[in-house]
């Protein structure tokens, strides 16, 4: 698909890292597979993973490790899985 936000470039198949943030909590999920634009470095991540990687925000819980404001959250891998759908837009952190 062309790259909806630079219009410059087909997205090609890659993996990127979402960074999801509520409640100053955050989640960093890292090698997500996703369509990247080569240009611009937009990403997008399909509804279904999206949808997964959501759930998974939302059931993450402050560690209970001697730091309690360390915004660090063990996600376990078994609780977002590859899928196919359609795209939804996921800002890539750079």
């Amino acid at each position: 698909m062309i790259c909806l936000i630079c219009r410059e470039a087909e997205t090609g198949t890659a993996t990127t890292t979402v960074r999801l943030e509520r409640d100053g909590l955050i989640v960093i999920v890292r090698d997500v597979p996703a369509q990247v634009c080569p240009e611009c470095g937009e990403a997008y991540v399909d509804e279904v993973l999206a949808v997964q990687l959501l759930a998974a925000e939302r059931s993450a819980e402050r560690p209970q490790a001697a730091d309690p404001q360390s915004p660090l959250v063990p996600l376990p891998a078994e609780s977002v899985s590859q899928s196919a759908g359609s795209c939804l837009h996921a800002r890539q952190v750079h």
